[in-house]
């Protein structure tokens, strides 16, 4: 009956450990499908607040608040090889003959009520309430006995407080509240893609030649057989949800993704009077979807934005750990940073961006294969790392001993590193500021600078008091000079801006170092942030240490857990803001904690633990945009 039905393409049958090429081999240019994914969160709210249904006071999941039709499609030339095992059942393998490049796209979204509402139960407080304030929402006259009841109960918890608001301002309230669940779940909507892409990109990065994309074994009846003729076709919709029915899944790289799937929701951080005002602040609060797939719900204008996000995640990082909140595990830190930079630019300076964080050279094979007529790239650097690591920071010891000494030699260490990359990259984003040498040669020279290394001394960074610390920071910088001053050489030829690259060509090394020695304070003030964000760091640690031992009453627990990031943060957003020409380089902030912390983790295992790094570029031209993603190993493993 098989090879009736397919006699071009079924070889002998033969057992499944020995593949052959079909006679007639198929080949296709793409493979998609579709799958329904039931979505749930993962609520993330630290909240100074003594009643409620948070576990932990720290996280709580709403299972299932939608439903969502998912579309994947991986495109690329594709070999098809099919066999038949010894069952009778039919094994199709597609190897991609190119990189494959892959895209993820979200249909049809079907909103689950009872738990969505859930979702606005908890941001409210408690659940309890639940009947009081949803009874608002309906005239007083259809009210039944116990929706009645229920906001009876709710007039009189509110209390004296709620008197003063009119009934009909209550109603504004409980429908603002609706409205802002409304917003989050169109964030998950976008945030359930950008995973699904990322993941996507990570699976499809592993595919070869040699190693198949799909690996997929169909059961010789009528629904096995309809599955193998649509992916044939390149639609693998009834293979991915037959589940282990009439379609098995074997090494490929590409699998059927889960039926339910769980997003990240970070609430902010409120105080107890905020709290109380929480229902004014629905109107406020805004939903956004990070690159990795996180919901971020923040208050406040774009410019504080970063930097309380960052001490509040923090935050939740520490108070999870104390609290033991279920799920805490999954919860993760990020990092984003966007840039617009000009093809020139994206070829210097993503390649030294990118090998910070183990991109394999496809990000600079792709980089010199840049459409003709790119008007820009829009490079977007996400940075994860799992929330578990952070609890690092309240197991160390005190801060003066030796053995922190030697733990903290190496976040110093890495927080040097991270610095003199960054740094350079947002301050060159804009090719203009090369234009002036004297302000660019001490950048420059600082991204060259080695970071500075103890050799049993007592200190971190450089001393920018003494000169014999400056003449050293110098000498450090001369030997990776060379190789930068060259990438900048190339940048600003390569710009049209032959004249200008003079100034910075790689036989001038001498007399830039000498240059930047007769005018040092640029330079100083450079070395001088390195201090500035260790010692915060430090801070950070012995504020954790003393937080760990003098918990001990679980209602203070929210706002001393928020108090030492805070003002860890703000410490370094304050020295990043004034940093050099006041370009303002706050958003480096969240950087810092991360690469502290990965490095603390480090330290105390004597290895390092996965940094999960995604790179999107987009590309304009006057006639489309494309997009491309890269992921570094830490998503590959």
């Amino acid at each position: 009956m098989l090879d009736a039905q397919f006699p071009p393409l079924m070889c002998e049958p033969a057992p499944i450990t020995h593949m052959a090429h079909s006679p007639d081999p198929r080949n296709l240019h793409r493979i998609v499908w579709t799958s329904r994914i039931r979505v749930g969160l993962d609520l993330y709210w630290l909240r100074e607040v003594l009643r409620g249904t948070l576990c932990g006071d720290v996280g709580a999941p709403v299972p299932e608040c939608f439903q969502v039709d998912v579309r994947f499609t991986a495109a690329a030339p594709l070999q098809v090889t099919v066999c038949r095992d010894g069952e009778g059942y039919l094994r199709l393998r597609c190897f991609p003959m190119s990189a494959p490049a892959g895209k993820v796209e979200a249909l049809d979204q079907t909103a689950q009520p009872a738990e969505a509402s859930l979702l606005t139960d908890l941001t409210f407080g408690t659940t309890e309430l639940a009947g009081g304030w949803r009874s608002l929402l309906a005239p007083p006259e259809t009210l039944d006995e116990t929706t009645a009841a229920a906001r009876l109960r709710f007039d009189q918890t509110i209390g004296e407080e709620g008197k003063p608001y009119a009934a009909e301002r209550l109603r504004q309230l409980a429908q603002a509240g609706l409205a802002f669940r409304a917003r989050v779940l169109r964030a998950a909507v976008r945030a359930l893609e950008n995973k699904f892409a990322v993941e996507f990109s990570a699976a499809l990065s592993r595919a070869s030649e040699d190693t198949p994309l799909v690996d997929c074994r169909f059961s010789p009846d009528d629904r096995g057989l309809a599955a193998f003729r649509d992916a044939l076709d390149g639609d693998f919709t009834l293979a991915m949800s037959a589940g282990g029915g009439c379609a098995q899944w074997h090494e490929g790289q590409v699998q059927p993704p889960p039926q339910e799937r769980f997003l990240e929701l970070h609430m902010p951080f409120l105080e107890k009077r905020e709290f109380r005002l929480r229902f004014q602040l629905y109107s406020t609060l805004e939903a956004e979807a990070t690159d990795d797939g996180v919901i971020r719900v923040h208050a406040g204008g774009a410019a504080e934005r970063v930097e309380r996000y960052t001490a509040y995640q923090g935050a939740l990082i520490l108070a999870s750990e104390l609290r033991a909140a279920p799920r805490a595990s999954e919860f993760t830190f990020g990092f984003t940073d966007r840039r617009l930079l000009s093809p020139a630019q994206a070829r210097s300076a993503l390649p030294r961006v990118a090998a910070l964080y183990q991109f394999d050279e496809s990000v600079d094979h792709w980089l010199v294969g840049l459409p003709r007529g790119a008007e820009a790239v829009e490079a977007a650097l996400s940075l994860t790392i799992p929330g578990d690591l952070a609890s690092i920071w309240l197991q160390l010891p005190a801060v003066r001993t030796a053995r922190f000494t030697d733990l903290f030699a190496d976040v110093a260490a890495a927080v040097q590193r991270s610095l003199r990359t960054w740094l350079a990259y947002a301050y060159f984003q804009d090719i203009e500021r090369y234009e002036d040498p004297e302000s660019a040669w001490p950048v420059l020279l600082y991204e060259a600078c080695r970071p500075y290394s103890r050799k049993k001394r007592p200190d971190f960074t450089y001393d920018v008091m003494n000169p014999a610390s400056l003449d050293m920071a110098l000498k450090r910088s001369s030997g990776a000079l060379p190789a930068i001053l060259r990438s900048v050489f190339q940048l600003l030829v390569a710009s049209g801006r032959g004249d200008l690259a003079e100034h910075y060509h790689p036989r001038l090394t001498r007399e830039i170092i000498h240059s930047v020695r007769r005018g040092h304070r640029p330079f100083i003030g450079l070395l001088a942030a390195d201090s500035y964000v260790v010692d915060a760091l430090v801070k950070l640690a012995s504020r954790a240490r003393e937080l760990k031992l003098s918990l001990d009453e679980r209602a203070a627990g929210a706002k001393l857990a928020h108090r030492p990031l805070v003002e860890c943060m703000e410490s370094i957003h304050s020295r990043l803001r004034r940093l050099y020409d006041r370009k303002g380089y706050a958003s480096l902030g969240p950087l810092m904690l991360i690469e502290a912390t990965r490095a603390l983790r480090a330290a105390t295992e004597g290895k390092a633990r996965p940094l999960k790094a995604v790179l999107k570029v987009r590309t304009r031209t006057a006639a489309s945009a494309t997009e491309h993603i890269f992921v570094n190993d830490g998503w590959r493993r």
